[in-house]
């Protein structure tokens, strides 16, 4: 495995990386989020990027995306908050892509659809604004620009209090291995 640490090298840090290199990891190291995606633009690849959750790790992945660079990152740090680590990740999943929301509103004998970038409303919820999903929306799919179901309307406030705002849980792993077990 070649894992790429960005950030300090101490405390917790440093014990991780020793662990890693114990088990034949090559190990490189950086000590911005910049620097990471330089290195790997120039060539130096990584199967696992292991980021200090006080760096800004949603732009390192959006940097990264913007090069065409896909490597999963995983945020550590010594007495880190695991929400606030948590939060920086699935934020920055949340927010990647528009997502293109089309629902059957029961006022009306056609489709209607919307194309917008979500929010995170909290870890577990994310909002988007697209008008008119009034009643008989729920359950309307949030399809992002890979094809893939990131969001179905429902949630939080039952979905939203107004016909211009919806909700939907974060559909993330667990939500895709729920449904390859279901499928396979």
């Amino acid at each position: 495995m070649r894992l790429l640490v960005v950030g300090k090298l101490n405390g917790q840090l440093a014990v991780a990386v020793k662990m890693a290199m114990a088990t034949g990891a090559k190990v490189s190291h950086v000590e911005s989020v910049a620097a990471a995606t330089h290195a790997l633009r120039a060539g130096q690849g990584a199967d696992l990027l292991m980021v200090d959750y006080e760096l800004d790790i949603a732009g390192l992945i959006t940097a990264n995306e913007a090069e065409r660079i896909s490597v999963p990152v995983v945020a550590c740090g010594v007495a880190a908050d695991a929400r606030r680590a948590a939060d920086a990740s699935t934020r920055r999943q949340i927010e990647a892509t528009g997502v293109t929301v089309t629902g059957y509103p029961s006022s009306r004998e056609a489709p209607i659809s919307c194309t917008n970038r979500p929010t995170a409303h909290s870890r577990t919820q994310q909002r988007i604004e697209c008008p008119d999903f009034t009643g008989g929306t729920s359950g309307s799919p949030w399809v992002n620009g890979d094809g893939q179901v990131v969001g179905v309307l429902g949630g939080h406030e039952q979905g939203g209090l107004t016909p211009d705002v919806s909700y939907s849980v974060v559909l993330g792993a667990e939500a895709a291995a729920l449904y390859r077990d279901a499928v396979c």
